[in-house]
């Protein structure tokens, strides 16, 4: 029984000491990130992006939180309060609707640029949500690193002109809808631990948004 039990102590104390050189290591020099409204990361089709997300008084920040096509923010996010959603209420979980009677208001399949677009209705000019194909050229041009930034972990992006823009880990909504269920839209996931890829969520849940601006 002493082999397993030495094996157990053996990996827990590799695991915690990776945590702790990670924690000191990926400390990100708060100087290298960009903090113009919007960056260039040199990307092929020009898009810069927003140093922050909406709502965020700080690149570390969260920010606000909203649902897909919606441009208030709410206490809770739930089928019955989502916008574009009707039904008939579960009798026992009245915030949420029987899926088999889910009725939704079509309101497109890219929303980019319209006013459905938190992004382009808070900022203005040529301030959008970004689109999938967005979301997979940041992915694919640019360089992602785990990273600690004023003690909030997310990934430090940089492009190719050696500029970078700090992003918390969470998921952000990209202006596309899945086309594979009418339910949910294309969102990015950015977590620890997780492949950065785009992703189908949920159209009710509330989300993070980080602006792009297209030239």
């Amino acid at each position: 029984m002493k082999k397993p039990i030495l094996l157990l102590v053996v990996i827990w104390a590799f695991s915690y000491g990776l945590h702790l050189f990670r924690s000191w290591y990926t400390k990100i020099d708060e100087g290298t990130i960009s903090h113009e409204e919007f960056v260039d990361l040199n990307l092929p089709s020009g898009t810069l992006w927003a140093s922050k997300n909406i709502g965020a008084n700080a690149p570390e920040n969260d920010g606000n939180f909203y649902a897909w096509g919606e441009c208030e923010v709410k206490d809770n996010y739930y089928q019955v309060n989502y916008q574009f959603y009707s039904g008939e209420t579960l009798p026992d979980r009245p915030n949420y609707y029987n899926e088999e009677t889910i009725k939704v208001v079509d309101i497109g399949t890219n929303i980019q640029g319209t006013k459905y677009d938190v992004a382009s209705v808070i900022l203005g000019g040529n301030s959008c949500m970004p689109s999938e194909e967005n979301l997979i050229e940041l992915v694919k041009e640019c360089s992602w690193k785990d990273g600690k930034l004023n003690g909030i972990r997310g990934y430090k992006i940089t492009g190719k002109n050696g500029k970078s823009i700090f992003l918390p880990y969470s998921y952000y909504w990209s202006s596309n809808l899945d086309s594979n269920d009418i339910l949910m839209s294309l969102a990015l996931r950015a977590i620890e631990d997780e492949e950065v890829k785009t992703v189908g969520v949920g159209r009710r849940f509330g989300l993070n948004v980080r602006a792009i601006c297209k030239q």
